[in-house]
């Protein structure tokens, strides 16, 4: 029961404004006062009342769309073959991305993967085999002839053999071996080893 805070009851001189001219209906504090739709609660009884008054948490990190959508792709398969698990889901998805895990699934980099179509973005569900040390998205996506990918290759892998660019290429995302076999350039997606 909040104590009362009525000028007759107090005593106190009746104040027209500041904080002494309001309180907390429900527990009777002067302090953070909420008087928005004239609720006249304080921040603590808010938090405990909210929910039954009809108002609703914001989740905005929930909500909130990925800005990259490739680079949280490798972001999560990284940190999840760091972690040693076994299978991972990512979400949201694009066409994309899925190009992107179709070549890494064929150059046995992932296992088994399934896009999960949920009307709200997409989900992947991809099972790892333990064999990415590193990954990562190229922002922004250069522009690569096709007998520049030397250069690109001692930026970002770590021996001339070992691991791949990925790029997307008018033929569709494949590795930069593949793109050098077919003699094509494209704009650089991704790295892997």
């Amino acid at each position: 029961m909040p104590k009362d805070r009525s000028y007759e009851a107090t005593g106190r001189k009746k104040h027209d404004f500041g904080r002494g001219s309001r309180w907390c209906k429900r527990c009777g504090d002067y302090t953070a006062v909420i008087q928005k739709y004239d609720l006249m609660l304080c921040r603590r009884c808010f938090r405990e009342v909210a929910t039954s008054l009809g108002f609703r948490k914001n989740r905005w990190y929930r909500d909130m769309p990925a800005t990259n959508i490739l680079a949280n792709l490798f972001n999560t398969l990284y940190n999840n073959e760091a972690r040693k698990n076994q299978d991972c889901s990512i979400l949201p998805t694009s066409k994309l991305g899925v190009e992107v895990l179709k070549t890494l699934q064929k150059n046995g980099y992932v296992g088994e993967f399934e896009h999960i179509d949920d009307k709200r973005g997409g989900k992947f569900k991809i099972k790892l085999l333990a064999k990415i040390t590193k990954c990562g998205a190229i922002s922004p996506r250069f522009k690569v002839k096709n007998n520049e990918y030397n250069s690109w290759e001692q930026q970002y892998l770590p021996a001339y053999d070992r691991g791949m660019l990925l790029v997307t290429t008018n033929q569709g995302v494949m590795s930069h071996h593949e793109a050098v076999e077919k003699g094509i350039g494209g704009f650089l997606v991704g790295y892997v080893y």
